[in-house]
């Protein structure tokens, strides 16, 4: 072990000093608000603002809790940076759908020595692309083990990736052309294998905020709360309920098992908690959010804290879990980012009917066509580009999956699918014509016309 040790510091020492390597700034249109934990102990609060295949640059922000502000923008490189949570702010950087950049996510991690988390990001790559991908992974951690740079062996793809922007043949959002394969189907066993590794996982995320909590087991989650056991029980009942529905809208089978073992849940009674938490276990400053949706390889974990407003509560515990649902559904493929905010939305208020979201939702989308908002900027919004959101954007989405599963249910599951199943090149636009017979911009002017239509709202 002292020797392969070894060897992943010198690759990582030769990486750091390549000959000719620049670095190519990307800015980020939406910076993020970072806690930086680092390899040293310490930590550092600030505003992710660019990132590169070699470091990211943080800008100053306020200091909270017990972390050191950012005095001046500051380089750091991804080695630097405690492993964990440089594979969790790089993963929410790249495009989910495009295999090259978990593959260079993998390199990240082995010039940083973290090899499991780069057979991690490796996996994912694997079950997005095709063979030569694959092929390209597996030679990476052999050269690590070798002394050599591990990036050499994505060289050839990435050349392949230049030549197709240069001739206008580079796959739409960056993403691998051929089709995903879909999430593989566990035996009994294998599910009580993953269900007992995401218990360690789980706990070993809890060790960090010093927390041992024992989880309510269900048919599909793994439920941790510190919550009282009376009501941490009635919220496990719930979300199996949940599931349930979820099944019924997509019209699978019963039976039907999506998840990698389980899901895991975790609910805090207090947001001071929740936020302490999300820094700590997944490098997430949760500060503006209510919970949150981590998709790690073939694992998802829901994150979020006890609300005073019931039905709000209700609202976030569903959105979120439909996050994990649809990434679990058929294969590791996201749907576009309003798509996916917007049908989140629609079960959480289907499932919650004491809610008035539908109705506020409705308002502000109503308001922002009256104004002239344009609705096909917010379906070019992304998360991978720091666009999403704005104030209209879940509004706007939300109301749009309702128009067109209201209008057209069985062509909206439809285009789902063919999203998922990576159809016309991984092009949702092109899904959306082949589905619905229309492109986003007809989409839009037929939704502005329903919205502008409609005088009340009505469920």
């Amino acid at each position: 072990m002292a020797a392969v040790a070894l060897l992943i510091a010198c690759a990582a020492a030769t990486a750091a000093a390549r000959p000719g390597l620049t670095e190519s700034r990307i800015e980020l249109a939406r910076p993020i608000d970072l806690v930086v934990r680092t390899r040293d102990g310490g930590s550092l609060q600030g505003t992710l603002v660019a990132w590169s295949d070699e470091s990211i640059w943080l800008s100053p922000t306020a200091a909270v809790g017990g972390s050191a502000p950012v005095e001046a923008e500051r380089i750091l490189h991804w080695s630097e940076l405690d492993g964990s949570q440089a594979f969790e702010i790089r993963r929410r950087l790249i495009n989910p759908r495009d295999g090259l950049a978990w593959a260079e996510l993998g390199v990240c991690m082995l010039r940083s020595g973290e090899v499991n988390l780069a057979e991690r990001a490796f996996g994912v790559a694997a079950v997005q692309t095709d063979e030569r991908l694959a092929a390209a992974c597996e030679e990476a951690l052999r050269l690590v083990r070798s002394g050599g740079d591990p990036g050499t062996s994505l060289e050839a793809l990435r050349e392949a990736r230049r030549e197709q922007a240069l001739d206008g043949r580079a796959p739409v959002d960056g993403a691998a052309a051929s089709a995903p394969v879909p999430w593989p189907v566990l035996t009994q066993a294998q599910l009580a294998m993953e269900t007992e590794r995401l218990k360690r996982d789980a706990q070993e995320k809890l060790a960090r905020v010093l927390l041992t909590i024992d989880p309510l087991e269900t048919d599909h989650f793994l439920l941790y709360t510190d919550l009282p056991a009376d009501e941490a029980r009635r919220w496990s009942r719930r979300l199996d309920r949940m599931y349930a529905k979820l099944l019924e809208i997509l019209a699978m089978p019963r039976d039907a098992r999506l998840f990698n073992g389980k899901c895991v849940i975790f609910v805090f009674a207090d947001r001071g908690r929740f936020v302490e938490f999300e820094s700590a276990a997944f490098g997430f400053a949760a500060r503006r959010v209510a919970g949150v949706c981590h998709q790690r390889g073939p694992d998802v974990f829901v994150s979020f804290y006890r609300m005073e407003d019931e039905t709000r509560f209700i609202s976030v515990l569903v959105h979120e879990t439909v996050h994990a649902f649809m990434y679990r559904y058929r294969t590791p493929v996201n749907l576009p980012t309003w798509a996916n905010e917007g049908l989140a939305d629609y079960v959480a208020a289907h499932v919650n009917p004491k809610s008035r979201e539908q109705e506020d939702h409705w308002l502000q989308a109503r308001r922002f066509v009256e104004s002239g908002g344009d609705v096909c900027e917010i379906m070019r919004q992304d998360y991978s580009d720091g666009t999403w959101f704005t104030k209209d954007s879940y509004p706007v989405s939300h109301m749009l999956v309702h128009y067109m599963l209201r209008d057209r249910p069985e062509a909206f599951r439809k285009w789902i699918d063919d999203v998922k199943s990576g159809a016309h090149g991984g092009d949702w636009r092109a899904s959306l014509e082949d589905c619905f017979g229309v492109d986003p911009q007809r989409l839009a002017d037929g939704f502005r016309r329903a919205m502008l239509t409609e005088q009340s709202w009505r469920r």
